[in-house]
């Protein structure tokens, strides 16, 4: 750009510097209006002479361009040493506001403290993670997310729903059973009487052979009486059996968070231990995070202490007052 051939020239005799390097606001407002003129008249330089090879065209322009920055400076009523100053120190200023609204602006204070509320609230939950299991772990039980408990109790009513049909379909055979014993026993009792008193029918040839079959009967139904016997006792025990898995479904559905057995419970205390040892570290690691972002704060308040020392203050509370003009004329957005 042809911007870049207004050059930076020595201070004139006829302006001298303040030593405590303020500019006022006048002088900056002014600064930044020859600035702007001085922008807009390079700009549409730099498009006239684009892609010429006339140096008559560029020298020309080159001059008419170097009037009207002449024609600004003085209808602002500055000296080009004067105005090449304030610009030097326009320029450190603003780099200047730009550290101290990175490191320690209106943004940087929110985005810390958003962090620091994050990482606060993931402590205190964790600590409040480490209570219950430490609770749990002294009552023995588990520890459940809500989903968790949701399944053991639905998985529960369906186990207790299951477990009391086997029950009712056991004491069925159990009485099956214990009708079928109770009829071989008459069966045998009958068979007995007539061995002893065969009927007057029987003649005397036949008596024998009678009894002997009425006795062969009496056995047989006994037999019978005992395996029925026995169908009653399997049938008990497998009725006791399902009445213990309806009694254990209840209670998972009713304390879902209560071991039922050993097994559970040794199990249950080694996932509690596994959660206590696992909560400790985190909570350690987010004791190192908040450590660690509260450093990092401190540093960057200090870096934009360190980068004040660059620039006046004055200087800096000025441009930032005149900051959107400022950008404005470089297409900058602070």
């Amino acid at each position: 750009m042809l911007i870049g051939l207004v050059s930076v020239r020595a201070f004139a005799a006829d302006f001298a510097p303040p030593k405590d390097g303020v500019y006022s606001e006048k002088q900056l407002t002014e600064a930044i209006a020859v600035s702007k003129e001085l922008v807009d008249s390079a700009t549409a330089a730099g498009k006239a002479v684009e892609g010429s090879q006339s140096a008559a065209l560029i020298i020309a322009t080159m001059a008419k361009t170097n009037e009207k920055y002449q024609a600004s400076l003085a209808k602002h009523g500055l000296s080009e040493a004067e105005f090449d100053w304030i610009k030097e120190q326009m320029w450190t200023a603003y780099g200047v506001l730009m550290q101290v609204d990175l490191f320690a602006g209106e943004q940087a204070q929110k985005d810390f403290d958003a962090q620091l509320k994050k990482q606060t609230a993931a402590l205190d939950a964790a600590k409040k993670k480490l209570a219950d299991v430490q609770a749990a772990q002294k009552s023995g039980k588990k520890i459940l997310t809500d989903d968790e408990r949701k399944t053991i109790v639905e998985n529960a009513r369906s186990d207790e729903q299951s477990a009391g049909d086997e029950a009712k379909s056991h004491a069925d055979e159990v009485k099956q059973a214990q009708d079928d014993a109770a009829k071989a026993d008459k069966d045998a009792k009958d068979a007995e009487k007539l061995a002893k008193n065969p009927p007057p029918d029987v003649g005397a040839d036949d008596r024998e052979q009678y009894v002997k079959d009425r006795q062969s009967d009496a056995e047989n139904a006994k037999q019978a009486a005992k395996e029925a016997r026995d169908r009653v006792a399997e049938a008990q025990k497998a009725q006791k059996e399902s009445e213990a898995k309806v009694a254990s479904a209840k209670a998972r559905r009713q304390n879902p968070d209560v071991p039922q057995t050993d097994d559970e419970k040794a199990e249950t205390t080694k996932q509690n231990e596994e959660a206590i040892a696992s909560t400790n570290a985190e909570i350690d690691s987010l004791n190192t995070t908040i450590q660690t972002l509260n450093e990092a704060h401190d540093q960057a308040k200090k870096m934009a202490a360190d980068a004040a020392k660059n620039a006046p203050a004055a200087n800096v509370d000025l441009l930032r007052k005149h900051h959107t003009e400022f950008e404005a004329i470089f297409g900058m957005k602070k």
